[in-house]
């Protein structure tokens, strides 16, 4: 058992990419090999090598390479150490979790070749039998109510098993395995917990860590087909993901230029504010490019500690059509912030069509619904 989990990962290519934001709330990083940092938005891409770092009240999800659904829990941090689609060179799905948490939906690496998955954390190693499971460390030193520092993993579908030096031990769903961080403890139990305290074991409760993330629904239809992710078709949702990351760092960062870049000069543009009234239907307005885009940076300008949040995304293509030429993108937004001391928040639908102009995408077509408060 020793030997199996000192094995070396196999290196990824650098740089090569393992996956792409599929959503984000909060300040999401990477951390590159050659000591790069960035924030990630929505529709980046990580790459193998990366290591991925969440704040406070920050979560994101990634889609990965092998179609695999990868939610970071916010206070988390691991390391993409090989992720590669199964070809018929092989199949690789490698992290390393070092604090925190992750919930991850397995893609096409648990059906082909299950072997090939490995989540190590600095005690332990997980392996799946295709599965949806939730892992989660607790570093050396640290404590959540009564539960001790370790690797926790909570199984919600399929199997996992969780193996350490002390031995490994078969998860099912619903149970939740833990393995002590052998480093801490009193010395004196050392040789009697080293055949059972220290030994993977399975919980009689859920720790409280264990809580439903605020992008989970996009997990609840995360089994991709192997369609999906086709080398061979155009992948509609991530160049919608990307056209959305675009706009919204931009109006975040007061890129008035970049957000008339990303629509048509003739694009139609339609808003349909949300009344005071609630029997009274509301009205739609029609605004040219230039007023749309002058009024979304002002109203950002006038908020402090504005967060948008993207809640759900969905893209189709128009019947007839699969060459991502064209794409029909909703998404329901929440933004919240303070204006002059009061707090703000809006709820809205969003519709764009997107057509594709150059190496990208401008909206030919955008319609703003406000929504009743959640």
């Amino acid at each position: 058992m020793l030997a199996f989990l000192l094995m070396p990962t196999v290196a990824g290519a650098a740089n090569e990419r393992a996956g792409t934001v599929w959503m984000v709330k909060g300040q999401i990083k990477a951390h590159n090999p050659t000591g790069a940092d960035r924030a990630l938005r929505l529709g980046d891409d990580v790459s193998n090598g990366d290591e991925l770092s969440s704040s406070d009240e920050s979560e994101a999800v990634l889609k990965m390479a092998d179609g695999a659904m990868l939610a970071l829990r916010s206070n988390s941090l691991f390391k993409i150490d090989n992720v590669k689609r199964p070809d018929e060179s092989g199949a690789a799905f490698a992290l390393s979790l070092l604090r925190g948490g992750l919930r991850i939906v397995t893609g096409l690496t648990s059906k082909r070749a299950p072997d090939a998955y490995r989540l190590r954390t600095p005690v332990a190693t997980i392996g799946i039998r295709g599965t949806d499971h939730e892992p989660y460390v607790l570093p050396s030193g640290t404590k959540v109510g009564s539960n001790p520092a370790g690797t926790y993993d909570k199984v919600n579908a399929g199997a996992t098993f969780l193996a350490s030096e002390q031995g490994a031990t078969d998860l099912q769903p619903g149970q939740v395995g833990f393995a002590r961080d052998t480093s801490e403890g009193n010395e004196a139990l050392r040789p009697r917990a080293m055949a059972t305290l220290l030994r993977p074991l399975i919980l009689r409760y859920v720790p409280e860590f264990f809580r439903q993330g605020v992008f989970d629904h996009e997990l609840a239809a995360a089994n991709q087909a192997e369609s999906d992710i086709s080398p061979q078709r155009c992948d509609a949702e991530v160049l919608a993901r990307k056209w959305l990351g675009a706009l919204d760092g931009a109006v975040v960062d007061r890129e008035a230029n970049v957000v008339v870049g990303l629509f048509a000069p003739d694009v139609q543009i339609v808003i349909k504010p949300r009344t005071s009234k609630q029997a009274e239907s509301p009205k739609a307005y029609a605004v040219s490019r230039d007023e749309f885009v002058a009024s979304v940076i002002q109203s950002v300008k006038e908020l402090e500690e504005f967060e948008q949040i993207r809640r759900s995304i969905r893209v189709e293509q128009p019947d007839g059509k699969h060459d991502c030429s064209m794409l029909n993108v909703s998404s329901e937004v929440q933004e919240t912030g303070r204006a002059r001391g009061q707090f703000y928040q809006s709820h809205s639908l969003e519709t764009f069509v997107l057509r594709r102009a150059g190496a990208g995408y401008q909206a030919s077509l955008a319609e703003v619904w406000a929504l009743p408060p959640r």
